[in-house]
């Protein structure tokens, strides 16, 4: 053996040389490609690599390891690889469309970067061999080292004899140890083949432990139940889940790498602890699914059961959506469930193709949406049916992202002397990212409907008054007259009538020459709807849609979903009152509360600032350029969030004055 160049640590070789390691793989009756082992070696950066290509070098692995494709006992060598770049140059060119428009969307989580690997880190992956347990067989053992082969055939070793990689395969279940208590059951009519089924055999009450997870590894789970498909690292309570799907997470370290476990709950629901306890009803039959996927068939009744709807499958993932009355749309990319994906190299990159077509249920009753993933905090905004490509990057445990659509708040009401059309243009934008409902919209009773309503309730309030007092000068009359006559009353009463004649004429008189202060009183503001729309043909139309849209999108006009007016003090003209203010209402369910806003352009140097209050308290925002994401801590108990502008020109244009 020759020894290795000196710009070659033997340290830089993953599992390192002089170690031992302990593979479980699983029972019988699962094919032992599901276990695949893992090796790197670090070249130390880019330039090494270049060297090593220029002189024509390989990196191999010398091992007896059953890989497959290989005969027991036999050694051979395994040339490591750099890995594929993330994004090819000609994938880079698809992802911009006809109209230039195009952007890439990440839904990976700040933990999730060793998926896309140093480029002057090698690797090798070797898959077992179906038989590498033979009948009978509780254990294999093998080693490997690690060898540089020049280009002229020139061999040199890294380590020495007795200090190889000894690697024990052993047969166990590398993901579940299963309770006492718990049997397999004969395959039952709808069980599918090749599908572990498990019954409890013994009497208890309540919940009852199913297995224990002993994943070594890294790994991350899914949880799929009642309107609910969430990913969970490990450590993590999971409840209420009719699929659990266990991923494992390749790291830098990792050796070993299993395929992907599925366990469904016939009836009931599973629950995972901090600690990795399965539990579930005494009752319930648990199907494990080893490596396979699940029958789509299956898979799309029991979503809908679940009131979830499964959007097909895209490049080996499943594309799992909320119910389409939900509010935001969430959208799940879960891999290995409906087809096989693979776990070291998975497609990475996937169209979103105009989505939002099939996750509403009204899908034209918004023309923008906010696209926001919650691990990566990346947010897109973007017009509905314009061609427009956003290629997203989901990694190997899959990814989440948040569809909800954009609400546009116009510029307060330009007054008389201002041009009309600043009323239409949008100042400012929002989101809601958390669970929400719009409010109902109410009748409109703007303040131009109320004045002819206050006038008729004044003058029917006036007629009422004088038609009172003109009864009671009636019934003075009366009263007078029914007098027992006599020559000394005659004279009294005659006065007494005549009396009360000349007090309903003067309160006549005074009713009609008295001027009215009933468009000057000051009444408490009051809830209307108000929902502003364009002209049906204008010429600045085309002008006023570009200036909204800020990515230039030939996309409709702004959208004025459930937008409400608040009427204000109603008095004289007067330049330092505010304008009434127009609102967007949300009911919030109970949970966190995340929610984006944006300045447009119409809001610039206009004074209308944007104002947001969850149940009558006020949210602190911030004033930076862009969208900004706004996240309550803690979480809310839900109430009626409001956004409205505060029109400051008047006030601006006083001061100026002075």
């Amino acid at each position: 053996m020759g020894q290795a160049p000196s710009f070659v640590p033997a340290e830089a070789f993953t599992p390192a040389l002089d170690t031992t390691h302990t593979v479980a793989v699983p029972p019988d009756g699962t094919p032992a490609d599901n276990v695949q082992l893992l090796l790197t070696a670090n070249l130390g950066s880019a330039g090494a690599l270049a060297h090593y290509k220029q002189q024509g070098m390989q990196v191999q692995a010398w091992t007896d390891a059953p890989v497959e494709g290989s005969t027991p006992g036999q050694w051979a060598a395994y040339t490591f690889e750099a890995p594929a770049a993330a994004a090819d140059a000609d994938d880079a060119d698809r992802n911009v469309d006809d109209n230039g428009k195009s952007s890439d969307f990440s839904l990976l989580g700040p933990d999730e970067g060793v998926e896309d690997p140093k480029p002057h880190v090698l690797r090798l992956r070797l898959p077992l061999r179906p038989d590498a347990l033979g009948p009978g067989q509780a254990e294999v053992r093998f080693m490997l080292t690690y060898r540089l082969v020049h280009a002229d055939g020139h061999v040199h070793w890294f380590g020495s004899h007795g200090h190889d990689v000894v690697c024990v395969l052993r047969k166990a279940d590398p993901w579940l140890a299963v309770r006492r208590g718990w049997e397999r059951a004969a395959p039952a009519e709808g069980d599918e083949p090749g599908v572990e089924v498990w019954e409890h055999k013994e009497s208890s009450e309540g919940d009852t432990q199913f297995a224990q997870i002993r994943q070594t590894g890294n790994w991350g789970c899914w949880a799929v139940g009642d309107r609910s498909v969430h990913y969970h690292v490990a450590g993590s309570e999971v409840s209420d889940a009719r699929y659990l799907l266990f991923i494992p997470r390749v790291h830098p370290t990792t050796f070993a790498l299993h395929r992907p476990l599925i366990l469904y709950a016939e009836s009931g629901s599973l629950h995972l602890s901090s600690s990795g306890m399965l539990t579930c009803p005494p009752s319930s039959r648990i199907h494990v699914f080893r490596g396979r996927p699940v029958d789509g068939t299956r898979l799309h009744d029991d979503l809908d059961a679940l009131s979830l709807r499964w959007l097909g499958e895209q490049d080996g993932f499943t594309l799992i959506a909320s119910s389409e009355d939900s509010l935001p749309a969430r959208i799940a990319f879960i891999p290995h469930l409906a087809s096989p994906c693979d776990l070291l190299e998975p497609r990475l990159r996937t169209r979103w193709d105009g989505l939002e077509q099939s996750v509403f249920a009204r899908p034209d009753a918004y023309r923008r949406y906010m696209l926001f993933c919650p691990a990566s905090r990346q947010m897109l905004d973007y017009v509905a049916g314009v061609d427009y490509d956003v290629a997203l990057r989901v990694g190997a445990a899959g990814g989440a992202c948040v569809l909800s659509p954009i609400h546009a708040l116009p510029v307060p009401d330009a007054a008389d002397d201002r041009d009309a059309d600043a009323a239409e243009d949008v100042a400012w934008e929002i989101s809601i990212l958390s669970a929400h409902a719009p409010q109902q919209k109410q009748p409109d009773v703007g303040p131009a409907a109320q004045e002819p309503q206050q006038e008729k309730e004044t003058e029917e309030d006036e007629t009422a008054e004088l038609d009172l007092d003109l009864d009671s000068a009636r019934s003075g009359i009366a009263t007078t007259a029914t007098m027992p006559p006599g020559s000394e009353a005659l004279p009294a009463a005659l006065l007494q009538t005549l009396v009360v004649l000349v007090q309903a004429a003067f309160l006549r008189m005074f009713f009609l020459l008295t001027p009215r202060f009933a468009n000057l009183s000051v009444r408490p503001p009051r809830s209307t709807s108000a929902t502003p729309s364009r002209a049906a043909s204008d010429s600045n139309d085309e002008d006023r849609d570009a200036s909204y849209s800020r990515d230039e999108s030939p996309g409709p006009a702004a959208d004025y979903t459930d937008t409400e007016t608040l009427a204000g003090t109603e008095g004289p003209s007067d330049a330092a009152s505010p304008r009434p203010a127009r609102v967007l209402a949300f009911d919030i369910y109970e949970g966190p509360l995340e929610l984006v806003y944006c300045r447009a352009g119409a809001g610039e140097g206009k004074g209308a600032e944007l104002e947001m209050r969850l149940d009558g308290e006020p949210l602190a925002l911030s004033a930076q350029a862009g969208w900004t994401l706004t996240v309550v801590e803690g979480a809310v108990r839900g109430g009626r969030l409001e956004a409205f502008l505060t029109d400051k020109r008047e006030e601006f244009e006083g001061e100026g004055e002075v």
